[in-house]
Parts: structure tokens; sequence; C-alpha cells
């Protein structure tokens, strides 16, 4: 962890701003029998099976002196998109051509001794957009990141972000923002006797600005992948080794629980953490975060427990087998019961996941991974002042219904709704993904609904308020604003 790579080049990698390093110079032993591909052999390849087996057209001069045992090293390249760490097994000609047999090699086995570190941050500019993997979420690059929780930690705030309105998996609505910006360092030093140390970590800002609305009841767990990208992969010379590593980034929203539907939970959570995981005789694992939240309020109808979340990290691999990889969830957590005290609580939290595997640094360490709690944190709740209180105690449902698209009888969801009496705005929520909307604890009386959105003419109804009782199926239709014109789209042709 004290290593501080002495920077030897700074580039503009296609998906990131990269500083590469490999320190101590002096100190980089190669070991016998270790053959990075020249530019001759390179260009008698011809084939490349699934097995490892490569096939020339003919014989160079690395390929006269190549024995068993030999290790056959290459950057990235097309014929070998992570790589190539691989060792000889025999060496045989065929119709004149060369045939090497091949099987999975440990960078131990190439290095006997040295260190290779690297360091990488994502930006906008650095993601495509074909790593979109749901609808109606769209990379935002039009403004800058928000302000991040302020953080000791230095990392940049240049990140990407997502806005959504997705279903997940025909269960709940999720709409809103994700912001995030990761920053990964890791550090390797192979010995004599193989894997010495090993260093990883991941630091990751996060703004959550999210609401997750059910569409109808559940228990378990659903989630669904927002973007998922596996970038150009790195290619580390390490004097004349090459050492190749492909990040991936996968960022996805989810929700669990029991659950009723028409139920909304949100939060505005903002994050920035840290989790790094080593290896040094024994495994070590340190984390930590700052973190600032506010609260949306919730729609409630009886006992639940729902929480909705996103995930966001990367994943490196090297030479095309799994490495050092961290991923970290920010979370609301709605837990409502009518008879108990507290009888809800909305809370924010945040779990994190890392790992550090190397088969491919040394094949007698084991892989470790660590599964965490950074912190939960109660946003707001209802109760008695000997529960500690709340921003509100029960109060039963008065008014319940639906906000519904007049001509095609579905649901409207994510429609204002308030509702008055005389000429005084009394409660304001939305409506639910099944259009459902409630107000709670209204006395007794006549009172207005009033529902509107985007691209409808507001509508109203009267509704009365009993005692002890909630009054249902105060459905409020609403009639689609006609245009006059022409509505199409413009598209670019890539």
């Amino acid at each position: 962890t004290a290593f501080k790579p002495q920077s030897w080049l700074t580039a503009a990698w296609p998906y990131a701003k990269v500083s590469l390093g490999v320190a101590p110079a002096a100190g980089l032993v190669v070991a016998d029998g270790t053959e990075p591909l020249s530019n001759t052999t390179m260009r008698s390849l011809r084939a490349v099976e699934a097995d490892g087996t490569l096939e020339f057209a003919s014989k160079t001069g690395q390929l006269a002196r190549l024995e068993t045992g030999n290790v056959l090293l290459s950057g990235a390249t097309p014929q070998f998109p992570d790589g190539l760490c691989r060792k000889v097994t025999s060496v045989s000609e065929q119709g004149g051509r060369v045939v090497v047999e091949t099987t999975p090699a440990a960078l131990s086995d190439v290095i006997d001794q040295g260190e290779i570190a690297f360091q990488m941050n994502l930006t906008a500019a650095d993601l495509p957009d074909d790593g979109i993997a749901a609808p109606g979420v769209k990379l935002i690059r039009d403004r800058a990141a928000p302000k991040f929780p302020s953080t000791p930690l230095g990392s940049a705030t240049d990140g990407f972000g997502f806005s959504l309105t997705t279903t997940i998996l025909g269960f709940a609505e999720s709409e809103g923002e994700i912001w995030l910006d990761p920053d990964a360092y890791c550090d390797w030093e192979i010995g004599w006797g193989g894997l010495e140390s090993a260093y990883y970590r991941q630091v990751l800002n996060t703004t959550t600005d999210l609401t997750v609305s059910m569409k109808k009841d559940y228990t378990g767990t659903k989630e669904i992948t927002l973007y998922k990208r596996t970038l150009t992969a790195i290619t580390i010379m390490a004097g004349p080794v090459p050492v190749v590593i492909t990040p991936e980034l996968e960022v996805k929203v989810g929700v669990e629980g029991e659950i009723v539907a028409g139920v909304t939970a949100g939060m505005t959570l903002g994050t920035s953490t840290w989790a790094e995981v080593s290896y040094d005789d024994g495994w070590g694992l340190d984390y930590g975060s700052t973190y600032d939240c506010t609260p949306q309020p919730p729609q409630l109808f009886g006992g639940l427990e729902v929480t909705g979340f996103t995930s966001g990290g990367l994943a490196f691999e090297l030479y095309g087998v799994a490495g050092p990889e961290a991923a970290l969830k920010p979370y609301v957590k709605l837990e409502a019961a009518t008879n108990a005290d507290p009888w809800w609580q909305l809370k924010a939290g945040l779990d994190g996941e890392i790992g550090m595997k190397a088969e491919l640094l040394d094949h007698e360490i084991a892989s470790k991974e660590y599964t965490f709690n950074f912190f939960e944190y109660v946003l707001d709740q209802a109760g008695s002042d000997s529960s500690g209180g709340g921003s509100s105690g029960y109060e039963m449902p008065s008014v319940r219904g639906k906000i519904l698209d007049a001509s095609s009888g579905q649901v409207v969801r994510s429609a204002s709704v308030e509702i008055s009496q005389g000429d005084t705005t009394l409660r304001q929520t939305s409506s639910a993904a099944d259009g459902t909307y409630v107000f709670s604890g209204l006395a007794p009386g006549t009172y207005t609904v009033t529902a509107g959105k985007n691209g409808y003419a507001d509508n109203t109804r009267s509704v009365a308020v009993v005692s002890g009782q909630t009054t249902l199926n105060q459905d409020v239709q609403l009639t689609r604003l006609q245009f006059q014109g022409v509505k199409g789209y413009v598209l670019t042709d890539a």
C-alpha cells in the first residue's frame, strides 16, 4: 500500500484517462522462457482455437527456439482481445505449419520479481450509448455532474449520470437520476515465491435521486441492469511483458422486500465511499464513507417493507480471467406496520461488495470476497414520543382512488394530485405506478380532489369523508390535450 508508482505514461485511453506505472524498474526480473510474441510471429499466426492451440503459417526464428514450458505473451490485439498469457505444452510441424498447444499460465510464471500498478477514472465521455441495457434509460451528457458530498478522499467529481423512467421486470416503476464517479487503484507485487502482496481500492462518489413505486404485490428481489459495458483493454508494458487488464462497468436498479402495490418511497442520497481489500500474509478489508440524505414523503397503505436500490462499480479481468472488483449499493428502505410504534420508518443506507481474484497472479492464493454495510440511517419516521417521535403520527387513510386516462382507461402514474376545501389546498401527492393516490388524516366533510399531468387537462371531483372510514374508488379521469400540427422524431444515422 505504500507503493507510489512513477508514472511513465499518461494518455487519453479511449475509455478513460489512465496513468500507468511500473516500479522499481531496476527490480523487475522476467522469468526465463518468457516469450512476448514478435511482430514477425504475429504476422505468421493463422488460427486461434478455443482450447488455446495456435497455428502459424511458417516457422519464424522465435518459433524455432520455442520449447515446452515457455510462456507466450501478447497485448490486446484483434486475435487476442483479452491479451495472451499461455504456457506451451507442445510444439509440432504439420504440413509446413507450426502448431503450438498451450495451457493458461499465471503471471507469476512470467515475472520472477516486480511490481505492477494501475489507476483509472471514468467520465461521461468514456461511455458509449450502446452499453444501455434497459428501456427508459439515458446517459446524461448535457450538464455537469452534481456536487458530491465533501470528502477527504481527494477523488475527482467529473463522473457520469443516467436518467431513468423504467420498469423493473413489470413489478415496479423506478424514476430519477443516478450519478457515479468511480476511481480504481490496483497494485500487485510478485516475488521469487509468487504473489507477495496485492492491494485493490475503489472509490465511488454517488448521488441518487430515486423513487420506486410498486405496480403489483410482491415478495422477494427484482433487479435489472441499466448499463453494462466491457471497455477497451489496458495493456501495461512491464519491461518486455505485456500485462492486459480489461475493465467492466455495470449499473443496476432494483427493489426487494414485502411490498404492497401502490406504495412509493424515495430519497436523494449523496455518498462518497471507499473500500479496499489487500493481501499480505493474510487478507485485510477496510472501508469508509460520508453521506448526505434527503427523504421524499412516502405513500403508505398498511404494513410492508420495501427497499429500492441502485448499484454500480468496476470489475477488472486479467488476461480474460476475473480479477479485482467492487460494487456499491445505495438504497432507500421503507418499513411500515400500522400496529407498530413507530408505525413507519424511512431509512437510507449503503451496502458494498469487494473482492480480489488472484488465480492468474498466483494459483496457490485463494480468492477473497467481502460483503458489508457502510451505514443505515433513519431519514424520517412516524411514532410516539417514547419511540423517538417523527414528522407525523399514524393517520388512517381518508380518501383513496386512481388517476386514469379518460380515453383508454389505463392508469396515469406520476400525476400531481391535491385535495382542497374551499380555496385552501390541504395536501398534495402524486399517483403511484398503479395509478393510486391516497390522502390520510382528514376530518369529516366535503373536499375537492384535483389531478393533472403534462399533456392532460386538469380534472376535479368532489369527495365526502366520513369519520372512521376510508372513502374508496375516488377515481379521477384525465383527458389528453389535443394538439394541431405535425409530430415526429429527429434521428442521426451513425
